[in-house]
């Protein structure tokens, strides 16, 4: 299937927020607990539309152009100690169409592209160290341990990749 990632510009921001919603809803009935009822409240649609004008949202579509996932790439993560944050591109609030398989891979496949076109030489998320399914996915895609992360009751695993 073909997937193009593009900076969000003029769509409508209440589809984009509907994937989160989605795959909030997802994660529930799955028991798993990387984002919980908490997490609409702590990102809510004006969290996203604030990244979209700032130009940091992007979003996956897949080949008729129908919505598959989105992130919020950023240049600075306050989750990271200071450094070379100026050679890393942060990863987050990925999200995916779960009716869409492979969308999360490609989306941080065309993610690492976009940073390596501008420069930068590491991909860098966080993901919630009690998800062993998400954790042993990123390991999978090539994302190492880089460390743990806190903020309020998160307790996340920092991961990074080497582009």
């Amino acid at each position: 299937m073909k997937w193009t990632l593009q900076a969000a510009k003029d769509e409508p921001m209440e589809e984009v927020f509907g994937l989160y919603e989605k795959r909030v809803e997802w994660m529930k009935q799955r028991g798993l607990r990387q984002w919980d009822a908490g997490y609409l409240a702590a990102y809510p649609l004006s969290y996203y539309q604030m990244q979209r004008d700032a130009g940091r949202l992007y979003l996956l579509k897949d080949a008729e152009g129908r919505l598959a996932g989105a992130a919020v790439l950023l240049s600075r993560d306050g989750r990271w100690p200071d450094g070379d944050r100026a050679s890393a591109c942060y990863v987050h609030n990925l999200v995916t169409d779960p009716d869409k398989r492979g969308a999360g891979r490609e989306l941080l496949r065309q993610a690492e592209a976009l940073a390596r076109a501008r420069g930068l030489t590491w991909m860098r998320l966080d993901c919630g160290e009690g998800s062993a399914f998400l954790n042993d996915y990123y390991e999978k895609m090539g994302y190492i341990a880089a460390g743990k992360c806190q903020e309020a009751e998160y307790r996340g695993v920092r991961r990074e990749k080497r582009l």
